[in-house]
């Protein structure tokens, strides 16, 4: 089967990338494809500006670089090393293509990819933009999303933070069909996880998404055999969480949370050697 991944080009999904391609990969072609937008929000605060700096600027801008030029083997599959995402494709020899930052352009060159390559599956996985409908739709075994959010409760970009703020006990990285309506297909699965209020908010991000990867991983052989059922999502349930503004950042920090630390850097930086 020939699977067509969505991304965004940060940290966050290099993790998630280095779990899912020595899978899917030795089983089926793979194409990556990764935007590299900011949204309102994302920047212009110090702890936004803070979070993008460790999950993006530090890693693109230089880290990144510097590591291609270190690392000539891939490590072993299913241990704890990483690789960027110029050793992810070298190693697994998955084309990785950048989409950019502007939505136009970047739909037109998924949309591109999806007439021209005929993906079976599309997965949108951490995705800076909306998937048209006339791109989806295309994929005849399905196209999903990984939300880190319990749906239908939390919708939006920003769910985990918004989940934290709330200090619930749990949250879930949500698998679901894509859908006309942001966050509103039909949901697969949902992979329940415990937050840790001792760690950032990075930290967290990163264990919820590993959580979604590791289920779909498991459904990746109902998957082949036909598109993954989904349970409809009931209408006028739950709310959509916007990017959060500085005061909130501020109110989240008097509560003890933290969106992220140099430590996080320090942890995942050890792991690419």
């Amino acid at each position: 089967m020939r699977f067509l991944v969505l991304s965004r080009a940060d940290i966050i999904v290099v993790v998630m990338l280095n779990r899912l391609l020595p899978v899917l990969a030795r089983q089926h072609t793979v194409r990556v494809y990764l935007s590299d937008r900011t949204f309102p929000g994302e920047r212009g605060s110090p702890p936004a500006d803070l979070f993008m700096r460790n999950t993006r600027d530090i890693w693109l801008d230089s880290l990144f670089p510097a590591l291609d030029q270190r690392q000539t083997r891939p490590f072993p599959a299913g241990g704890k090393g990483l690789m960027t995402f110029q050793g992810l494709s070298r190693a697994y020899d998955v084309p990785m293509e950048p989409l950019g930052g502007e939505v136009t352009p970047a739909q037109n060159l998924t949309r591109n990819a999806v007439r021209e390559w005929r993906p079976d599956v599309i997965l949108s996985c951490r995705h800076d933009f909306i998937v048209p409908h006339d791109v989806w739709c295309r994929a005849l075994g399905g196209a999903y999303n990984t939300h880190l959010g319990n749906l239908p409760d939390y919708r939006g970009p920003s769910c985990l933070f918004w989940t934290m703020y709330n200090r619930e006990v749990e949250s879930a990285c949500t698998l679901h069909w894509l859908a006309d309506l942001v966050d509103r297909g039909p949901v697969v699965a949902r992979s329940v996880f415990r937050l840790d209020y001792g760690e950032s908010l990075l930290h967290n991000m990163i264990t919820g998404y590993m959580a979604g990867i590791e289920t779909l991983l498991s459904l990746l052989p109902r998957l082949s055999a036909g598109p993954l059922p989904g349970q409809p999502q009931s209408p006028g349930v739950g709310r959509y969480y916007p990017p959060p503004d500085p005061e909130t950042y501020a109110a989240f920090a008097a509560r003890g949370g933290k969106v992220t630390e140099e430590q996080d850097v320090e942890d995942l930086q050890r792991r690419f050697f």
